[in-house]
Protein backbone atom coordinates (compact mmCIF):
# COMPACT_ATOMS: atom_id res chain seq x y z
CA UNK A 1 0.00 0.00 0.00
CA UNK A 2 0.87 3.21 -1.09
CA UNK A 3 0.44 7.06 0.60
CA UNK A 4 -1.72 7.64 -2.18
CA UNK A 5 -3.75 4.87 -2.02
CA UNK A 6 -4.24 5.90 1.68
CA UNK A 7 -4.87 9.77 0.73
CA UNK A 8 -7.88 8.55 -1.81
CA UNK A 9 -9.17 6.46 0.96
CA UNK A 10 -9.46 9.38 2.99
CA UNK A 11 -11.02 11.49 0.69
CA UNK A 12 -13.05 9.17 -0.03
CA UNK A 13 -14.57 9.09 3.42
CA UNK A 14 -15.09 12.52 3.19
CA UNK A 15 -16.59 12.81 0.01
CA UNK A 16 -19.22 9.41 0.80
CA UNK A 17 -20.03 9.70 4.16
CA UNK A 18 -21.32 12.23 6.67
CA UNK A 19 -18.61 12.26 8.83
CA UNK A 20 -18.39 16.23 8.58
CA UNK A 21 -21.27 16.64 10.11
CA UNK A 22 -20.11 15.28 12.98
CA UNK A 23 -16.62 16.60 13.58
CA UNK A 24 -15.89 19.60 15.91
CA UNK A 25 -13.03 21.75 16.21
CA UNK A 26 -12.19 20.75 20.50
CA UNK A 27 -12.79 17.91 22.42
CA UNK A 28 -16.24 15.94 21.27
CA UNK A 29 -19.86 15.84 22.38
CA UNK A 30 -22.24 12.98 22.49
CA UNK A 31 -23.08 13.30 18.76
CA UNK A 32 -19.55 14.46 17.60
CA UNK A 33 -15.95 14.12 17.13
CA UNK A 34 -13.17 16.15 18.25
CA UNK A 35 -10.81 16.50 14.88
CA UNK A 36 -7.87 15.38 17.42
CA UNK A 37 -9.19 12.07 18.15
CA UNK A 38 -7.74 11.61 14.51
CA UNK A 39 -4.13 12.57 15.41
CA UNK A 40 -4.23 10.81 18.91
CA UNK A 41 -5.00 7.67 16.79
CA UNK A 42 -1.93 7.85 14.71
CA UNK A 43 0.00 8.27 17.98
CA UNK A 44 -1.50 5.01 19.50
CA UNK A 45 -0.38 3.41 16.09
CA UNK A 46 3.07 4.14 16.51
CA UNK A 47 3.03 2.33 19.86
CA UNK A 48 0.68 -0.25 19.34
CA UNK A 49 2.18 -3.77 18.36
CA UNK A 50 -0.70 -5.15 16.99
CA UNK A 51 -3.94 -4.73 14.40
CA UNK A 52 -6.41 -5.77 17.10
CA UNK A 53 -5.28 -3.38 19.26
CA UNK A 54 -6.52 -0.39 17.13
CA UNK A 55 -9.37 -2.18 16.32
CA UNK A 56 -10.64 -3.69 19.87
CA UNK A 57 -9.92 0.89 20.53
CA UNK A 58 -12.25 1.83 17.36
CA UNK A 59 -14.63 -0.78 18.60
CA UNK A 60 -15.04 0.71 22.27
CA UNK A 61 -14.93 4.32 21.06
CA UNK A 62 -18.10 3.10 19.14
CA UNK A 63 -19.76 1.42 21.82
CA UNK A 64 -18.92 4.62 23.94
CA UNK A 65 -20.26 7.25 21.52
CA UNK A 66 -18.92 10.28 21.32
CA UNK A 67 -19.76 10.63 18.16
CA UNK A 68 -18.13 7.46 17.03
CA UNK A 69 -21.55 5.65 17.19
CA UNK A 70 -23.19 8.20 14.84
CA UNK A 71 -24.32 7.05 11.11
CA UNK A 72 -22.35 8.48 8.52
CA UNK A 73 -22.68 6.21 5.65
CA UNK A 74 -26.20 4.41 5.57
CA UNK A 75 -26.85 2.21 8.30
CA UNK A 76 -23.28 2.07 9.34
CA UNK A 77 -21.64 4.18 12.66
CA UNK A 78 -18.41 5.99 11.94
CA UNK A 79 -16.83 3.69 13.94
CA UNK A 80 -17.76 0.86 11.86
CA UNK A 81 -16.66 2.95 8.44
CA UNK A 82 -13.46 3.27 9.93
CA UNK A 83 -12.87 -0.16 10.63
CA UNK A 84 -13.94 -1.29 7.41
CA UNK A 85 -11.22 0.99 5.77
CA UNK A 86 -8.81 -0.42 8.35
CA UNK A 87 -9.81 -4.16 7.26
CA UNK A 88 -8.61 -2.46 3.32
CA UNK A 89 -5.06 -1.29 4.55
CA UNK A 90 -4.70 -4.61 6.16
CA UNK A 91 -5.51 -6.69 3.30
CA UNK A 92 -2.96 -4.22 0.66
CA UNK A 93 -0.29 -3.98 3.14
CA UNK A 94 2.58 -6.26 4.54
CA UNK A 95 2.20 -7.31 7.96
CA UNK A 96 5.42 -5.83 9.07
CA UNK A 97 4.33 -2.12 6.87
CA UNK A 98 0.38 -2.22 8.61
CA UNK A 99 1.08 -0.35 11.98
CA UNK A 100 2.96 2.41 9.98
CA UNK A 101 0.25 2.24 6.79
CA UNK A 102 -2.29 3.22 9.75
CA UNK A 103 -0.51 5.60 11.85
CA UNK A 104 -0.45 7.25 8.26
CA UNK A 105 -3.89 6.85 7.56
CA UNK A 106 -5.18 8.04 11.02
CA UNK A 107 -2.81 11.25 10.29
CA UNK A 108 -3.84 12.00 6.84
CA UNK A 109 -7.82 11.78 8.49
CA UNK A 110 -6.35 14.20 10.97
CA UNK A 111 -5.56 16.89 8.10
CA UNK A 112 -8.47 16.41 6.44
CA UNK A 113 -10.47 16.49 9.63
CA UNK A 114 -9.52 19.95 10.06
CA UNK A 115 -10.06 21.16 6.51
CA UNK A 116 -13.81 19.74 6.89
CA UNK A 117 -13.82 21.84 10.67
CA UNK A 118 -12.57 24.76 8.77
CA UNK A 119 -14.93 24.76 5.70
CA UNK A 120 -17.91 23.84 8.52
CA UNK A 121 -17.15 27.20 10.16
CA UNK A 122 -16.50 28.92 6.86
CA UNK A 123 -20.00 28.37 6.01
Amino acid sequence: MDKKTLINMVNEIAEKTTLRKHLSEKEGTKNSIGKSQFRTLAEVCEKAQFYEEIKLLIEYKTAKGNGWDQKILGDKKCGDVIIDYMEKIRSQSDEKDLMQMLQLFFGYLYWKATVLVSENQAS
